[in-house]
C-alpha cells in the first residue's frame, strides 16, 4: 500500500495498490497438517501482549489495552481522556502468537500458506474520545475515513532439521521450506495507542508434493526372504503401487508384504509354491520426499 503524502505530511485518503498474485496450492499438494487457531485461539501459544476479546459473538486476538483505571498509577483525577475510554491507558506496540510446532517426522521440502484476516479496532474513533490536538488526526472529520497504515500482522517462520536447534524467526514468503520441524507467528504491532489489529481468521497449512518412484525389470530373485524394494528417496506417504510382472508361467503368482513409505517386499512363486526368480516392474506413487541432514 501507497499513499501521496502532500508538503503538509497529509497522507491521502487512498491508497495506490500492487496486486502480486502468488502461485496458489495445486491439486498435485497434499495437505499434510493444518493449524486452525481460530475462533477460539485456545491451541498455541497467546503472547502476554494479547488477549483475546468478543464483540458482536466474534473472537479476536488482539494487543492488550494498558490497565483497568482503578489500577493506575497516580491520582485518579489526573488523569485525561474519557472515564470509560480507559484514561491514558494505549495498547501495548506489538504481541505475538504462536502456533503448535509443526512435526513432520523427517526432513522434507514442504510448502507452507498462511490464512490471516483481520480488523482494525479504534478505541478512540469517537470524535470526542480522540486524543491530542484536532487537526492533528487523519481521515474525515465525520469518521468516513477507511484506510489506515498504523496496525499490521506479520507472518513469521522459523525452521528446523532436528526439532532442536531452529533459524530465527524471518518473514514468511509463500513457497517450500526444507524442514523437519516449524514454527509459525503471527506478530501484531501498532503505531497508535489507541488502536490494535484484531485477527479473527487464523491458518495454517503444510502440504507436500505429489511423487513418484518407478523401475523396471528388477529381478526378484529366488530368497526365501523375498526382494526387498526401498524408495529411494522414501515417502511421507505411499498412496498406491502397482506391479507388473513379465513372463509368467501359468500358475505362477506373487506376494506383496511389508508394503509402506519406505518400500516393499516381492516374492514370486509357481503353482507348487516354490519360489521362483522372475522381472517385474513397478510404479508407486505417493507425496513428499524424505531429505538427509
Amino acid at each position: 500500500m501507497i499513499k501521496a503524502i502532500d508538503v503538509l505530511g497529509l497522507e491521502s485518503e487512498n491508497s495506490a495498490k500492487t496486486v502480486i498474485i502468488k502461485n496458489a496450492i495445486s491439486r498435485d499438494f497434499n495437505a499434510v497438517s493444518t493449524s486452525t487457531p481460530s475462533p477460539n485461539f485456545t491451541i498455541g501459544t497467546v503472547g502476554t501482549d494479547l488477549e483475546i476479546v468478543t464483540r458482536d459473538s466474534t473472537n479476536f486476538l488482539q494487543l492488550i489495552e494498558g490497565t483497568l483505571f482503578d489500577d493506575a498509577s497516580g491520582n485518579f483525577d489526573d488523569a485525561t481522556g474519557n472515564f470509560d475510554d480507559g484514561s491514558t491507558t494505549t495498547f501495548n506496540a506489538d504481541g505475538v502468537y504462536d502456533f503448535p510446532i509443526f512435526s513432520l517426522g523427517g526432513i522434507f521440502n514442504s510448502r507452507v500458506t498462511f490464512t490471516c484476516k483481520f480488523n482494525r479496532f479504534d478505541r478512540a474513533s469517537l470524535f470526542d474520545s480522540t486524543v491530542g490536538l484536532f487537526d492533528d488526526q487523519t481521515g474525515n472529520f465525520e469518521g468516513g475515513y477507511s484506510e489506515h497504515n498504523d496496525v499490521n500482522v506479520e507472518l513469521l517462520i522459523a525452521t528446523s532439521t532436528d526439532g532442536s536447534s531452529y533459524t530465527d524467526f524471518r518473514n514468511y514468503i509463500l513457497g517450500d521450506y526444507r524442514a523437519s520441524h516449524i514454527k509459525l507467528r503471527a506478530k501484531l504491532t501498532t503505531t497508535k495507542s489507541t488502536a490494535t489489529p484484531s485477527i479473527y481468521e487464523l491458518s495454517a497449512t503444510v502440504d507436500m508434493p505429489d511423487s513418484t518412484r518407478a523401475e523396471d525389470d528388477v529381478a526378484s530373485g529366488t530368497s526365501a526372504s523375498g526382494k526387498t524394494v526401498t524408495f529411494s528417496p522414501a515417502f511421507k506417504e505411499l498412496q498406491g503401487l502397482g506391479i507388473s510382472a513379465q513372463s509368467l508361467a501359468t500358475g505362477d503368482f506373487y506376494e506383496l508384504t511389508s508394503k509402506s513409505a519406505t518400500g516393499f517386499t516381492i516374492k514370486f512363486k509357481n503353482s507348487s509354491g516354490t519360489v521362483v526368480d522372475r522381472n517385474f516392474d513397478y510404479v508407486a506413487k505417493g507425496f513428499g520426499y524424505v531429505e538427509s541432514a
